[in-house]
């Protein structure tokens, strides 16, 4: 057989697995190992171990050791780039689903990730996961930057509404005169969103 062959009926048996996996299918994880077993030195091999890592992970119970040795397997097997960014991405939220959660560890895998993929579709959910993050550690002045710029970046996505009242009750635990005024001016913007937190932030204000 020749090389080109054998690629392209990996790539195919790749695909079924990986789209099992988009449907919630519960063989995806069987044909993802078949992959493997099959075509051992195929250059997708680690976007098959990313895969099986998110499997482990959305599992019931979630399985984050499982997870873990799966993105191990797909960092030894020349991950591409949008595969590493895949990675990456699972690695904060194993993180922050661990039982004793290091809110230190997820902030910094967050903030590697803002720095590393600009441009990624992921990005604002990284960032609502960084903003959240340091709010629970009461780091209100961070917390309010990244849901500031969360709102800015995003301004009209449903979160947005959620990202500016945030920012707001951060400014306001900060405690400065500024940081009143900016929480004001803050609440004022999400009333003028007319959303569902129109009446709380009336009630903040």
């Amino acid at each position: 057989q020749s090389g080109e062959n054998v690629e392209a009926r990996g790539d195919l048996l790749l695909e079924e697995g990986l789209t099992q996996a988009a449907q919630g299918n519960k063989k995806a994880a069987e044909a993802l190992q078949l992959f493997l077993r099959e075509f051992p030195r195929h250059k997708r091999g680690a976007e098959a171990w990313v895969a099986l890592a998110e499997l482990a992970f959305h599992g019931v119970p979630a399985n984050l050791e499982l997870a873990r040795k799966n993105l191990a397997r797909a960092a030894e097997s020349g991950p591409s780039d949008a595969t590493r960014e895949r990675a990456d991405y699972l690695v904060i939220w194993i993180e922050d689903t661990e039982p004793n959660t290091d809110a230190a560890k997820v902030i910094g895998f967050a903030s590697q990730f803002l720095q590393k993929y600009p441009a990624s579709s992921l990005l604002s959910d990284v960032r609502m996961k960084l903003a959240e993050t340091y709010y629970r550690q009461q780091d209100f002045p961070n917390a309010q930057t990244q849901f500031q710029i969360l709102a800015q970046e995003n301004p009209r996505a449903g979160f947005a509404e959620k990202a500016l009242f945030f920012a707001a009750k951060s400014a306001m635990q900060s405690m400065g005169a500024q940081s009143l005024d900016r929480a004001l001016v803050l609440l004022d913007e999400v009333v003028k969103k007319n959303g569902e937190l129109k009446w709380a932030a009336r009630n903040e204000q």
